[in-house]
């Protein structure tokens, strides 16, 4: 895959690969008399006349019986579009634009991850409670500044801080987007420093998200944490890239290598031994996206488009089902939108991630 998403891409793709991979090991589709999992890499480049085409070439040369994907929102947001015009079923697993389920929910699309609004909540607590443990008042340290990429994830992640900074207490004093693409943050980073926030929260992909990590420590900003919203602060290139900019950092995924969870564990050693890799958030998530997918196609007994989005909405997975890799279940509402949903906040430490929200973990 090419284009400035290509790594966690990638990542994703490997995720995809494990999941198709252990269901074809177990027999594949037995409704379907062992039918054996095969997917087909659409590469959309980040260009949306490509990602169109490349959508009418799946459905219409390829035949797909469904979509999983795209990688960023805002990708996903015109796949969903194009999945609804030619009635294909699809789910998502990381794309978190609210309006996906909201303003732009269809019946053939189905996400199973997160919403950006519920991103931001999970960060304010997380903070608000690391300050309470530290013995600080939550009242003199509530300053934050919100910086993040332009995009549709950028923006969702920024508009979910927006909505539960005033319930939570806290104060925005600087609002900082920055273009999709940059190669230099220096003078929104220094916009960050006047303000002087107490912590910031951001919403980057990998390139601009280790641009930051690295100017914040360069231009010596002073900050009690520096939280990142997903995307690129989940990838393990984030922290080998900046490891000494990224000690400290708190960031959102939906599953770490310290989850006190057999059946993760399992899944996760098992996706180190093929790729030799780490399994993380993202991989997880294409993971059980996959899953998702091929048990509808199983209740289904079929290969119909139609029949597959109704088994979809049905859809109803326990949160210890072992075939998953990460610590929730499925379960879709009338939006499509899976209620069982929930991710984990992680701290860099040392060069190692550490899962320290919600404290069950």
């Amino acid at each position: 895959v090419t284009g400035p998403l290509a790594h966690q891409s990638e990542v994703s793709i490997r995720g995809h690969q494990a999941a198709a991979d252990f269901i074809n090991s177990q027999g594949g589709i037995k409704s379907l008399g062992g039918a054996k999992i095969k997917y087909v890499v659409a590469d959309t480049q980040y260009k949306p006349d490509v990602l169109k085409s490349e959508v009418q070439r799946m459905v219409q040369l390829e035949n797909v019986p469904a979509i999983l994907g795209a990688y960023d929102s805002g990708s996903t947001i015109m796949t969903s579009l194009e999945a609804k015009k030619y009635k294909v079923p699809m789910v998502s697993g990381v794309a978190a634009a609210d309006v996906l389920t909201t303003k732009l929910a269809h019946p053939y699309f189905f996400r199973y991850g997160i919403k950006a609004t519920w991103i931001a909540r999970d960060m304010f607590n997380t903070y608000l409670e690391g300050l309470k443990k530290a013995g600080l008042d939550p009242k003199k340290y509530n300053k934050i500044a919100l910086l993040y990429m332009d995009g549709k994830f950028g923006q969702a992640v920024a508009g979910g801080c927006k909505e539960w900074a005033p319930k939570k207490g806290l104060k925005i004093v600087a609002d900082l987007p920055y273009p999709t693409k940059s190669t230099d943050l220096t003078g929104t980073l220094l916009k960050l420093r006047k303000a002087k926030p107490d912590a910031v929260f951001m919403a980057s992909t990998l390139n601009d998200a280790i641009l930051a990590a690295k100017g914040i420590k360069q231009l010596n900003i002073n900050l009690l944490a520096v939280f990142g919203g997903g995307g690129g602060h989940t990838q393990e290139k984030y922290y080998m890239s900046a490891p000494e900019a990224a000690e400290y950092q708190t960031a959102f995924t939906y599953w770490n290598s310290d989850i006190n969870s057999p059946k993760t564990q399992k899944i996760a050693a098992e996706y180190k031994k093929k790729f030799g890799k780490t399994m993380d958030g993202d991989a997880a998530m294409a993971y059980g996206s996959t899953i998702v997918l091929a048990d509808a196609i199983e209740r289904a007994g079929s290969t119909d488009r139609d029949k597959i989005r109704e088994a979809l909405a049905a859809t109803s997975i326990s949160n210890d089902d072992a075939r998953l890799p990460t610590i929730f279940g499925c379960k879709f509402d009338a939006n499509g939108q899976n209620e069982l949903t929930e991710g984990v906040m992680i701290q860099n430490i040392g060069g190692k991630r550490y899962t320290v929200y919600p404290t069950k973990f």
